[in-house]
């Protein structure tokens, strides 16, 4: 489920990349950063770089186990109605200000307050209020029993932030631009659409980083980004061209490695599209499903780094099971489109660039695949990911387009929390439910799983919810995705996060 890397490639980085020392570490990605703020984003793009500074209560261990990161321990009330966690003693946060209880509080209250900007609470929506009891033991109340509540923590949109370094410019306690958490560096500067510089915590309570700055550059073009790990102007890439990954795979300079993502990627439908009304039927939801070849996008668009879906939950994640996804047919989905009366379909589609491999042209195949069943698609131009993200997740009555690639899941890896997005309560903009899909007896669904304290119990109603999901079709399965990372031979210590992201943070010289 997570891999811990072991690398072989290129050379160590300095301020330009490649020259031997362990000044920088140059990180190239291809989606820039759409906001810093721990508590406005559950994004694994930008929580893989996020995590280098702010810290959570828990954390997943390369295999998916839960470990303490913040808090050393934690227990539920007999009830299930909260929990209390211990934190970890002796933690300063960057600016000098000690972690406790009062620091945890703040930050989870702005997880649900209406005054943080473009908050995202996610599965945080359960918390009802958190209380301080000493220092160091702190109390969250629920809304409703969440067993799941320690791995939930796990996110970043709970990480912890220094109170007074919201209060200091560029922040706000409204909006953070410039998060100070404990993590093993500190956020020094993001320039727009080209670099996040952070430094290394000279003060960081664990193990120290070995390179004193890191550069996460923002290269869209996958081409670009293995010029420069060829160059040496970056040290580690995400996502390299597919068409060079089996000959990367053979590099003796290069050490690839496939770490597996929690994003189902699919295709959303704006089931309350004014400007394709059709959408609100099921049946021709179905019917696009039928006329996408996945077998074909796997094999020659993703180059074998991905497997076609089974379900709406990729098959690596707690309660996972084949929900009978659909079948290539293209011409069972012509005739179900007749017998909808949706022969004249006419639909406008974006796609990412950059995001996910070779992404812009798996929304060109699948805008090809529905063509070829009749449709009339408009595939939108591409642009970078933060105004992909504003176009695709508005409320209904702004939306732009009727159709949308996205990757959706559990950057903690559970079932129920993957099925969350679907829920009306998701709807944009606090939400990832962009196809609005609206089922009460859906949302009745996970509502009771979440709640559902036996695992077995648990993991046969997520399965349940899956196949009430495929059902309705608010959106077509594609594929569950791997990343690829490629990084210099000349290092090693990368970790490979279960969630199809990388930590940096103890990469060091192999000499």
């Amino acid at each position: 489920m997570a891999v811990a890397l072991a690398t072989a490639g290129c050379t160590t980085g300095a301020e330009s990349g490649g020259s031997g020392n362990t000044d920088t570490l140059t990180i190239a990605v291809g989606a820039d950063i759409d906001t810093f703020d721990p508590q406005a984003q559950v994004s694994a793009s930008v929580i893989q770089r996020l995590q280098q500074v702010v810290e959570s209560l828990t954390k997943l261990d390369v295999d998916g186990t839960l470990t303490p990161l913040l808090a050393t321990e934690w227990e539920s009330a007999p009830d299930g109605m909260s929990w209390e966690f211990t934190l970890r003693e002796g933690v300063t946060f960057s600016d000098g200000t000690p972690l406790n209880a009062a620091a945890v509080k703040f930050s989870l209250d702005r997880v649900n307050s209406p005054d943080t900007v473009k908050a995202r609470p996610d599965a945080l929506v359960v918390i009802k209020s958190t209380e301080v009891i000493d220092d160091t033991h702190v109390r969250i109340n629920l809304k409703s029993k969440y067993p799941a509540l320690p791995r939930a923590l796990s996110l970043p949109v709970g990480g912890i932030v220094s109170p007074d370094g919201t209060r200091k410019a560029p922040n706000s306690v409204q909006q953070v631009v410039a998060p100070v958490g404990t993590g093993p560096y500190v956020f020094q500067e993001n320039v727009k659409g080209d670099r996040l510089t952070l430094t290394a915590n000279q003060n960081y309570w664990g193990d120290k980083p070995t390179f004193a700055t890191q550069i996460w550059k923002v290269v869209p073009e996958a081409t670009s980004r293995l010029a420069l790990l060829k160059s040496n102007g970056a040290d580690i890439i995400l996502d390299p061209p597919g068409t060079d990954l089996a000959s990367l795979r053979e590099d003796d300079s290069v050490e690839l490695t496939l770490v597996n993502a929690t994003n189902a990627v699919q295709l959303v439908m704006k089931t309350q599209s004014k400007q394709a009304p059709q959408l609100a039927d099921p049946t021709v939801r179905q019917a696009l499903s039928h006329a996408i070849n996945r077998d074909q996008i796997v094999k020659v668009l993703a180059y074998g780094a991905a497997e076609p879906l089974k379900s709406a939950v990729v098959p690596w994640t707690f309660g996972a099971c084949d929900a009978n996804n659909y079948a290539y047919d293209p011409a069972k989905a012509k005739q179900m489109l007749a017998d909808a009366g949706a022969t004249n379909l006419r639909l406008r589609m974006g796609a990412p660039n950059g995001r996910y491999l070779n992404d812009y042209k798996i929304g060109e195949a699948v805008a090809g695949d529905l063509r070829a069943a009749g449709v009339q698609v408009d595939l939108a131009n591409p642009t970078d990911f933060p105004t992909y993200l504003a176009t695709v997740y508005t409320p209904p009555q702004d939306a732009a387009l009727d159709i949308y690639i996205m990757g959706l899941g559990s950057v903690f890896l559970d079932g129920g929390h993957a099925l969350r997005n679907y829920l009306k309560a998701n709807f944009p903009p606090t939400g990832y439910n962009g196809g609005y899909y609206d089922s009460p007896e859906f949302d009745q669904m996970v509502n009771t799983l979440n709640q559902e304290g036996d695992e077995t119990v648990r993991a046969g109603l997520i399965c349940d919810a899956q196949k009430k999901l495929m059902q309705d079709a608010p959106a077509a399965f594609l594929y569950a995705l791997q990343v690829p990372v490629a990084m210099s031979a000349d290092l090693t210590g990368l970790i490979g996060h279960p969630a199809g992201m990388i930590n940096p943070s103890w990469v060091k010289p192999k000499s």
